[in-house]
């Protein structure tokens, strides 16, 4: 059978219109991929493309289809705080939004850099437990008792490490386990 031109439909296309959603939360590449998966289940949703780096998700859909809150309002509900980004225009009277999110993350740093500190001093005090066996020192071997280690690991995982054990079992009650689902299985096991 022979399909000529004329008996085909013609389709026409729909306007596609671009947004830009301020995605939070995303640790690694399978977040993205995640979030990507979000984004495209949506029906009049084209393209979903999402920058780790950036933070950013640029989404393609049919005009009228699509409310961009709802996208966000999806996301934030799979655990990945979204919300629609500002036009240039409208970035002015949404500056009040911008110094939240730069107060956010300056937050985040300096708890950052705490974590890493209470890390560092944990993984010290272990450390000196096992190398007071090269030095020889009697004071230095009561830091080698295996219960000493055991509640310095404990304070690890709790401590520095809750964040990620946190993030972990969100994303996999969630359905989407992440890195973070891999490390905290690896230490409860």
């Amino acid at each position: 059978m022979q399909v000529s031109v004329d008996t085909l439909p013609l389709q026409t296309a729909k306007p596609v219109e671009t947004i830009s959603l301020d995605v939070t939360g995303m640790k690694c590449a399978g977040c993205v991929s995640v979030v990507e998966r979000q984004l495209k289940s949506n029906p009049g949703v084209v393209c979903a493309q999402v920058n780790l780096v950036t933070e950013v998700a640029v989404v393609e859909f049919q005009a009228g289809k699509v409310d961009p809150a709802a996208l966000a309002e999806q996301l934030t509900s799979k655990g990945f705080p979204s919300q629609p980004r500002c036009s240039q225009a409208e970035d002015k009277s949404h500056s009040e939004n911008n110094l939240k999110l730069a107060a956010k993350r300056d937050r985040e740093s300096r708890d950052q850099i705490w974590r890493l500190v209470i890390a560092s001093v944990l993984v010290l005090l272990s450390t000196i437990g096992h190398i007071s066996h090269w030095l020889g020192i009697p004071m230095l071997t009561l830091l080698s008792n295996i219960w000493l280690h055991w509640g310095l690991a404990t304070l690890a995982l709790l401590g520095p490490g809750r964040q990620i054990l946190v993030d972990g079992w969100r994303s996999w009650w969630h359905g989407a386990p992440n890195m973070n689902t891999l490390v905290g299985l690896g230490t409860f096991t």
